[in-house]
Parts: structure tokens; C-alpha cells; sequence
């Protein structure tokens, strides 16, 4: 068996531990929800994997998003856990210009997300705006991992190939998470909240085999945007 594949078995296990509390959604306090996120996404020092004699590309402002089902616990009136499965897509595009020749090139990364996180909450119960925080890991389980390069070239057909990255990269990427922002109370039970989410890889993104390259630098996922859900509570 691959070291990826027991490095997967073992986040799963993990998650399905941490996930065993909040099952329990008949306690007090317990709610669900579903939630969608717009990123502006970066991938922190690039690496050219099988085409390491080309130059560096100029970064592009690149965007992504994520939509995913919450479900948290509240020990108190301000301070719970929250538990997400998210489906991210997050990556990085790149543009060269070298005369007349334009040169693009598209990193795309989907991971199924698994965010654990600690919960806070400013203010009294029964206000109708409350301010929140959260904090801690994500585990990502890499589904998808694509590296598209376009050529054009005056007078000529443009030139473009799809490379399949799946080996190229770890398939567990675990970030750190920081979101704030503030809920709004609609009616008895029923909640929005709005607020600024921001991750980062905690690791190195890129398989061991580039690691031994002169000059390597890792590289990492980062990313950050508006988070907005709709949510349930379902005991009070």
C-alpha cells in the first residue's frame, strides 16, 4: 500500500473520531447549515514540475470558491465547535509575455474539505446581531489537480496542453483557518452570517520527488474571501 493512501485512511479515521460528538444534533444547542465562499487564490512559490526549463510566469489575480454542509455544537452561549465538508476549488493562473508571444498557464486544485473548528460568539443571546470567530485545522483530500498551458502565437493557431497533476502533488493538504464575521437572527431558529474567511497550507503542497531540486522552495495553498450561510438551530 502507498504512503498516500495510508496517510488518507488515517485523516479519515481521524475525522470520522472528531465527527463522532456531533452527531448527536438532538443536545441543546446543536444547528446545521450550508454555506458558500468566493476566494481570491494564491499558490505561494510556483513550481514548473515537468517543464522546469521554462521561466517564471508573472502571477494573475486567480478566483475560487467552496460550497459545503456545517454542523456545530455550542458548550455555552459563546464558545462551540463547528465541523464542515466543503467542496473547494482553489489554484493559481500565471501569464508570460515575451515579444509577441503570450503564454498562460492555469493550476487548478479540488479538494473535499474538512474543517474543525472552535467557535466564538460576542454579545448576549436573543440579540439580533452577534459577532463570531473561528479558528483551526482543515483537512483537504485532494480530488482533482490540473495544470493547463495556452501558447498564442501570432499569424498561428494557439498551442494548449492539459497536464494531470495528481501525482505531482500531496493528496492531504491541511490548512489553518481564521474566519470573522457576524451573524444575523432572522426569526426564531434561523440564522445568516457573514464574514471574511482566510486559509493557508501548514505544509507543503508539492510531492517529495521535487523536494531535492536546487533552490527548491515549498509551495503552499492560500486563500481568502466572503463566507456566507444560511442556518438552523435545532434545539434551544
Amino acid at each position: 500500500m502507498s504512503k498516500k493512501n495510508i496517510t488518507m485512511k488515517k485523516l479519515i479515521l481521524l475525522l470520522c473520531f472528531f465527527a463522532m460528538p456531533l452527531l448527536m444534533l438532538a443536545q441543546k444547542g446543536s444547528y446545521f447549515g450550508f454555506q458558500g465562499t468566493f476566494y481570491n487564490t494564491w499558490v505561494i512559490n510556483q513550481q514548473k514540475y515537468d517543464y522546469q526549463f521554462l521561466p517564471d510566469f508573472d502571477y494573475e489575480v486567480t478566483t475560487g470558491q467552496s460550497f459545503g454542509l456545517k454542523a456545530g455544537y455550542k458548550f455555552t452561549e459563546n464558545l462551540g465547535i463547528q465541523l464542515e465538508g466543503r467542496l473547494t476549488s482553489v489554484g493559481q493562473d500565471y501569464e508570460r509575455v515575451d515579444g509577441n508571444l503570450l503564454s498562460t498557464k492555469e493550476l487548478s486544485f479540488r479538494y473535499l474539505q474538512f474543517p474543525l473548528l472552535l467557535k466564538f460568539n460576542g454579545g448576549e443571546s436573543g440579540n439580533l446581531v452577534r459577532f463570531y470567530g473561528l479558528i483551526g485545522p482543515s483537512f483537504g483530500i485532494l480530488t482533482k489537480a490540473e495544470e493547463r498551458y495556452n501558447v498564442s502565437i501570432p499569424v498561428f493557431q494557439d498551442i494548449e496542453t492539459t497536464e494531470n497533476r495528481r501525482d505531482d502533488v500531496t493528496n492531504v493538504d491541511i490548512a489553518a483557518t481564521l474566519e470573522f464575521g457576524a451573524e444575523f437572527y432572522l426569526f426564531s431558529g434561523l440564522y445568516l452570517n457573514l464574514g471574511l474567511r482566510l486559509n493557508m497550507s501548514i505544509s507543503d503542497i508539492n510531492d517529495e520527488q521535487y523536494h531535492d531540486q536546487d533552490n527548491y522552495k515549498p509551495s503552499r495553498n492560500a486563500y481568502g474571501g466572503i463566507n456566507a450561510g444560511i442556518n438552523y438551530i435545532l434545539a434551544r
